[in-house]
């Protein structure tokens, strides 16, 4: 019997054609493949992790609603819900294996990079188009540079952080992918005709 050959589809479907798309003083992108590696210390052993992360990658334990760039630049971790945080770097990063494999005594670990992808959101007028989108207050003045959080964007749970000045990249369930672009880009037409 022939073996079927399974291939990876886009995660934003046809839209994928539209990106990046920009609006006004917005612009939306796909991240592209993105490593994720889902991290649950086990219980006590919270300060060993984070002594790990520290000592041998250059990276800290965020609190709650944070997130941290490592040293390199190339990869970030960031605070996924109570007591678990996401690194996320270069889908074929070192430190992704690395990681998995010098804290698999100490911690729940999971390689989430298949089922989820994301979008970066950029510009000046990127808090409007989510304040159209999500029910919370993510202004520049109030949500800070490495704010990172998990919220609902319409009907999807999404996991969004603050990366730069007038940066933010939200992640989101592979199956949604589509559904969140087209939220964001609708937000971006409703926001850029309010501009003209």
């Amino acid at each position: 019997m022939p073996v079927a050959e399974l291939s990876v589809s886009d995660p934003f479907g046809p839209l994928a054609a539209s990106l990046p798309l920009r609006m006004g003083r917005t612009e939306v992108s796909s991240l592209g493949r993105v490593g994720l590696l889902l991290l649950q210390p086990y219980r006590a052993k919270r300060e060993a992790v984070a002594h790990l992360l520290e000592t041998d990658f250059g990276l800290t334990l965020p609190p709650a609603g944070m997130s941290v760039r490592a040293r390199n630049g190339e990869s970030r971790i960031l605070w996924f819900g109570r007591e678990q945080w996401c690194l996320t770097a270069p889908p074929d990063a070192p430190i992704l294996t690395e990681l998995a494999e010098r804290a698999a005594g100490s911690a729940a670990l999971g390689d989430i990079s298949h089922g989820w992808a994301g979008l970066r959101l950029t510009g000046a007028a990127a808090p409007d188009v989510l304040a159209r989108a999500v029910a919370l207050d993510l202004r520049f003045e109030r949500f800070p540079e490495g704010g990172a959080l998990r919220c609902e964007l319409r009907h999807v749970a999404v996991a969004l952080c603050r990366t730069g000045t007038q940066t933010y990249e939200l992640l989101a369930p592979r199956s949604f992918c589509q559904s969140v672009a087209e939220e964001l880009m609708q937000a971006m037409r409703l926001v850029a005709g309010r501009e003209c």
